[in-house]
Order: structure tokens, then sequence, then C-alpha cells
């Protein structure tokens, strides 16, 4: 038998989550719009070599917003937020025009021609390159590594990759690679 304080408390504990349900919707809503708000950054080549290989990346400014998911051309690597990688250097080839972003969990991330590189307070971007390869190896076995490449080849993307994965979300009007929050 429930008694008046039992049910109380269910009331308070319902009352709760539908507060909280309406403060995330509320903190989607305000993040779309700081996100249209935000302010873009260029970057150069050199001038990302420079950031991310730089103190900067010790802050905690740095940890709190560079471990984020990736998206290529509108394709997730894992569900939004569920996989992240924090960038710990990158390298650039200038005769092969390749970016290569060392990232933690044993990965690397290469960016073949990489072009319209941008930050903003929520996304750093990389809007074209020719292709994008994440190579990882499975945080409990060193001896499985594991890809994702996506090649752009005359306006029509390509995905491979020796996971299962399903490409049909790729567009050519989404960035190369967008880490996002």
């Amino acid at each position: 038998m429930k008694t008046v304080n039992d049910i109380g408390k269910n009331l308070k504990r319902n009352n709760l989550i539908k507060k909280t349900v309406t403060n995330s919707r509320l903190a989607v809503i305000q993040t779309q719009t700081q996100e249209s708000n935000a302010a873009l950054i260029k970057m150069t080549i050199d001038e990302f070599l420079n950031k991310y290989n730089s103190d900067y990346k010790k802050s905690t400014k740095y940890i709190a917003f560079y471990s984020r998911s990736f998206c290529f051309f509108g394709h997730w690597f894992g569900r939004p937020t569920d996989i992240t990688f924090e960038i710990l250097g990158a390298e650039y080839d200038f005769e092969n025009k390749v970016l290569k972003i060392l990232l933690d969990q044993k990965a690397t991330l290469e960016i073949k021609n990489p072009s319209e590189i941008g930050e903003t307070e929520f996304e750093l971007f990389i809007k074209n390159a020719e292709y994008i390869l994440l190579k990882w190896t499975h945080f409990l076995d060193d001896e499985k590594n594991y890809f994702i490449k996506i090649s752009a080849k005359n306006s029509e993307l390509i995905g491979e990759s020796n996971l299962e994965e399903n490409f049909n979300d790729l567009s050519i009007e989404k960035p190369a690679v967008s880490w996002k929050w």
C-alpha cells in the first residue's frame, strides 16, 4: 500500500524527470543558436600544426574541447559523442600533401590535400580533402587493427572499412572532417 509520502516522492521524481528533459531540449536549442553565432577562425596548415603541437594542448580548455567525436563527410565514427579522441600532435608531409593527426587510443587520422581548415567554439573542421583515413588499434587487443577510409573522386564519395560500416550517409556537402560535441 502506498502512503501519501510515497505518492509525493513519485510526483517529485516525475517532475524532476520532466524538468531534466525540458532543460536538455533547451540546452540543445541554445547550443544550436550558439553554433550559428560562433566566430569562425580560419587556419593555414602551419597555424594548425603550431596550435596542435604546442603547450596549448596541455591546458584545461584544450582537454575539455578537443576530446570529441569525428564526423567524416557526414558519416559519424560511432555515435555522436560516443567515441571520442584527443589530438596528441600533428605533422604535415608537404611533398605528398598529407596531414597526419596523432590521436590518443593508438589512433591516427590522415587527410590528403586538406583545405579550408577552420574552428569555432563548437567545432574543428576541414572542409575538403582527397581522402581521410582513420586507423586505430582495438583498446583491448593490440593485434586488432581497424580503418575507415573515405575518398572523394569526381564529386563522388567512396567509403571503405574492415568493419561492417554503412556509408549511405556520406555527403560531399559536409566537411571532410568535423570534430563536434
